[in-house]
């Protein structure tokens, strides 16, 4: 590494395992390079010439073992689909800090069906990234550093729950300004880290980590943001998860220090945490926020206004000799403060009385949410059974026969016999007695 090598020569070592070519000036690797070396396992080639590594392809299958690869800090202009053909056994591949770089294909990774670990950011000339087409074309992906090139992130862009393996998600881009409350669900490892470094994200929705499983150790770096302060509901759900949770970074941001960083003083003097400097306004840059007193933490200062008034002076002169007389007027500004006059209050006024300050309310937490949900779903489970032993109830009353005994006959009035009967689709009808039994 770092001997200036310009073209490199046929390999004449068949059991060379790791190779380090960085920071040289290759600008190409020759077809036959490495057609000795077969049990290559790492490849560095960062910090070189390389610019077209589509002429790589025919290198690629003698690597069949090659398990780490370094293509960092080279002016490749263009990574195509099949760039990556042959490499069916990289784990880790390191692709950043491509500043000539102006297409990146998806396709390019759909034969790396074992990459773990992928490096892909600071693409200067990159205009657009497929972060989600790329992460669908790897499916054992343990560990990701990607740029995104959009402003905000969708909660459905990253499609992390198809990588139940992904325990790091590191996000870059100076052109990423927000992110959505589901941005991280589906991240379900034990240990979890994640990184949001050198974005233009200026605050963290307060939900950011509800998705995240609350048996995580959760380790959040915003180191390089644009992050101003930390809002009261997300400093809320960092204290729920106070024991399983660590946040590095807030050093690196430009932290507002007005009536907005109270509550986020307060957090940080109680989780120990130093090295948080004011970044604005003028009157408390640079100085620690733990060293900022609550009544420095405002959104705006008042200024005494002044009012500048003339006062006018005559001075008269007489000559006697003459006879006549002169008249001097010397004008002179001043600067008065402005007086404010006030009424003192008569006798019969009242004084009016001061109602205590309200308590914010406290945050609902998950845990109260889930005993609501409970006790919620036993009182609907109670009434939907009340009502359906009504129904049933009124159901059995309608079934009930309401007319005279099944079966029984009467004499009426004139002679005829009336017989009752009772039967269902059988009409009740008169009989007439026989003759004679009158």
């Amino acid at each position: 590494a770092g001997t200036g090598i310009e073209r490199l020569p046929i390999l004449e070592t068949p059991y060379l395992q790791v190779l380090n070519l960085s920071m040289n000036n290759i600008s190409a690797v020759g077809d036959r390079v490495f057609e000795k070396t077969t049990l290559l396992e790492v490849l560095d080639l960062s910090s070189n010439s390389l610019e077209n590594i589509d002429t790589m392809k025919q290198v690629w299958p003698k690597l069949s073992l090659l398990s780490y690869l370094d293509l960092s800090r080279n002016p490749i202009k263009m990574i195509m689909a099949h760039a990556f053909d042959s490499l069916e056994a990289l784990k880790v591949l390191k692709i950043r800090d491509l500043g000539e770089i102006s297409r990146l294909e998806k396709n390019a990774f759909k034969p790396l069906n074992s990459l773990a670990v992928l490096e892909a950011f600071n693409f200067a000339k990159l205009g657009y990234i497929d972060v989600q087409g790329i992460l669908q074309e790897l499916p054992s992906l343990a560990s990701i550093d990607i740029e995104v090139k959009d402003s905000v992130l969708e909660s459905d862009q990253l499609q992390v729950i198809d990588h139940p393996k992904l325990n790091h998600l590191g996000l870059y881009g100076k052109m990423l300004q927000s992110l959505s409350s589901g941005s991280f669900a589906g991240l379900r490892n034990k240990f979890l880290s994640v990184s949001l470094k050198n974005t233009s994200v200026t605050t963290l929705p307060p939900a950011l980590l509800f998705p995240l499983p609350r048996s995580s150790h959760i380790d959040l770096d915003i180191s390089g943001s644009k992050i101003t302060t930390l809002n009261q509901p997300f400093l809320s759900s960092m204290d729920d998860r106070k024991n399983s949770l660590t946040i590095t970074g807030l050093d690196a941001n430009p932290v507002q220090c007005d009536c907005q960083a109270r509550a986020f003083r307060r957090w940080i003097m109680a989780a120990k945490i130093a090295g948080v400097k004011c970044a604005a306004p003028e009157g408390v840059r640079g100085r620690l926020l733990i060293e900022v007193g609550d009544n420095e933490l405002v959104c705006e200062s008042k200024k005494p206004t002044t009012t500048t008034t003339t006062r006018t002076s005559t001075i008269s002169f007489t000559n006697y000799t003459s006879g006549y007389t002169q008249v001097i007027t010397k004008v002179t500004p001043t600067t008065e403060q402005d007086i404010i006059w006030s009424v003192a209050p008569t006798a019969k006024t009242k004084a009016k009385t001061k109602m205590p300050p309200m308590k914010p309310p406290m945050p609902i937490t998950n845990d109260d949410m889930l005993i609501i949900g409970i006790v919620g779903g036993v009182i609907a489970f109670i009434f939907l059974l009340v009502v359906i032993i009504c129904i049933c109830r009124v159901r059995m009353n309608n079934d009930t026969y309401r007319g005279p005994p099944i079966g029984m006959s009467t004499m009426h009035p004139n002679g005829m016999q009336v017989n009752y009967k009772s039967g269902k689709g059988t009409p009740i009808y008169p009989m007439v007695a026989p003759y004679g039994q009158n």
